[in-house]
């Protein structure tokens, strides 16, 4: 089993040291757990980063079950589109091949008017031809 580091302060040698410096019992421990709180209040423990990891794994594999679903869903809508997409195209076949067919019956229905105005005009000089040159 791995030994944990642990940063250590010893308090009381620090309480010695200030004594020794001619501060007061009282402030001497004052001063000391001053210090202690301020050096070690901000220290993560290996328990700390372990949770920090743990909690950091359960957010990645969330993020890694929300991705897969995004991608399923993707997956889905881009069939959707393709669907959509062929759809349209039988559409616009139909569209084409309708358009195609009213425009022969167009240029069958003016054919045939034009042969009849021709018709007619072929006749109207034929009889003005023998009105006028008779």
């Amino acid at each position: 089993m791995n030994q944990m580091s642990v940063a250590t302060f010893d308090t009381l040698a620090a309480v010695r040291n200030l004594e020794k410096a001619g501060m007061g019992t009282s402030q001497a421990e004052a001063v000391t757990e001053t210090i202690r709180i301020a050096v070690f209040q901000g220290v993560a423990t290996k328990e700390d980063i372990g949770e920090l990891r743990t909690e950091s794994r359960t957010d990645i594999g969330e993020l890694r079950t929300e991705i897969a679903e995004l991608r399923t869903e993707l997956k889905a809508d881009i069939a959707d589109v393709r669907t959509e997409i062929t759809g349209l195209r039988g559409e616009l076949k139909e569209g084409h091949a309708s358009l195609r067919a009213d425009f022969e019956k167009f240029r069958a229905d003016m054919t045939w008017r034009m042969v009849v105005i021709m018709g007619g005009l072929l006749a109207l000089f034929a009889a003005l031809d023998l009105f006028f040159l008779n």
